[in-house]
């Protein structure tokens, strides 16, 4: 590679980042690629078109750019910190935790990293480490009120959870077998990381009541949290077989095929789900994520 080229490459992507910044997005992207063309092992290129796909809700595409940047340099920590950005985005919890964990490794002082992680484990239910990793951004940064807002919000959150487990056990000590309340005693402990517990009071739901569809795409969405894909398809399929319009089952349908690499698949549920009564901001959220699903498919290409 001649040295006149690294310039070249270097002053488009500087272009490119400086359009980014002022969300010229389409023109951001041409002057990036133009880097990349000219010089493909220019790390800061692919991350700052990585940015530009995230902002442009173009994630998979953005994950897929971002990973290069980082197979150009392992250590490359504002990369790895926007790929785990971008998965978070992407609903993929437990790919963001394994980034943010990451970024921490590089730069152990990393606030905002470990705040976002802290926010990946509440989102994937794992609510002590959530706790924990909260707890220890306090102590070390006392003037980083996010922090500090969101473990409030997090135990006010865990507090309520209790109080209605004990409020709902009552009733169901007294003899009681509603399965709606099952159903609410399962996000309960959900809410509070009780996973086992939350399992077995969703499966009660519906045992007593197999129609109960809400029940069925709560179980998915908690085996999907596991990391149990095949069963947390039988668990919305049940769902979407008792409302073909559950859109919540649809999405999470979907997004699943999507964590086990079958793309085809997720594709054909993406589309029913477009079909659906949905807002507008779901609707362009899902023409997005087809767009995505698309690209990984014409390209070859998986997030996992």
């Amino acid at each position: 590679m001649k040295l006149i080229n690294i310039i070249r490459a270097k002053f488009h992507a500087s272009q490119g980042k400086l359009l980014g910044q002022k969300e010229l997005l389409f023109d951001a992207e041409n002057e990036l690629r133009t880097a990349i063309e000219i010089y493909e092992g220019l790390k800061e290129a692919y991350n700052d078109l990585g940015l530009v796909l995230t902002m442009q809700g173009r994630l998979y595409e953005a994950i897929v750019t971002l990973k290069k940047a980082i197979q150009i340099d392992h250590k490359y920590a504002d990369a790895r910190y926007n790929l785990a950005n971008a998965y978070f985005e992407a609903d993929m919890f437990n790919e963001a935790i394994r980034h943010y964990q990451a970024v921490i490794v590089l730069q152990p002082k990393a606030a905002d990293a470990k705040n976002n992680l802290a926010r990946s484990f509440q989102k994937a239910g794992r609510i002590a480490e959530a706790e924990e990793v909260l707890e220890e951004i306090v102590i070390a940064n006392r003037g980083y009120s996010l922090a500090k807002e969101n473990l409030e919000t997090l135990r006010n959150n865990c507090q309520r959870a209790k109080t209605k487990i004990e409020s709902i056990r009552l009733t169901l000590d007294s003899g009681s077998l509603d399965a709606g309340l099952y159903n609410e005693l399962g996000t309960a402990l959900y809410n509070l990381g009780q996973w086992e517990d939350a399992i077995a009071a969703y499966r009660m739901a519906i045992k007593l009541n197999p129609d109960l569809k809400n029940a069925s795409n709560n179980l998915g969405a908690l085996l999907a949290d596991q990391g149990k894909y095949n069963e947390a398809i039988l668990a919305y399929e049940t769902a979407l077989g008792t409302d073909p319009e559950h859109s919540g089952a649809q999405r999470n349908l979907a997004i699943a095929y999507e964590s086990l690499g079958r793309y085809a698949d997720a594709l054909k549920e993406w589309e029913k789900y477009l079909q659906l009564q949905i807002d507008s901001n779901d609707k362009k959220w899902a023409i997005a994520r087809i767009k995505d699903v698309k690209y990984l498919i014409d390209n070859n290409v998986s997030i996992q």
